[in-house]
């Protein structure tokens, strides 16, 4: 709840009572940025960013579909 709060405030201050949120999508960002800082030391930065390139690749990963379910299906039984 606290992570929520100050993300509103720092990054979308103009956000009002009541404005739909997109959870999903606020909780990836949050994940990419931790796992940058803490995996690689980089900032990603997607929460700042609305059209961030990380944001954009790992949506291509964790995309939702039959033909990105396939695909994950094969990386992980057939690993290069």
């Amino acid at each position: 709840t606290n992570f929520i709060v100050i993300y509103f405030l720092t990054f979308r201050p103009s956000a009002k009572v009541g404005d739909p949120v997109d959870a999903k999508e606020t909780a990836a960002r949050f994940t990419l940025d931790v796992i940058g800082k803490c995996a690689f030391g980089l900032q990603f930065n997607t929460l700042k960013e609305s059209e961030s390139l990380y944001r954009e690749v790992g949506k291509t990963f964790t995309g939702s579909g039959f033909k990105n379910s396939l695909r994950l299906i094969f990386q992980f039984i057939n690993p290069k």
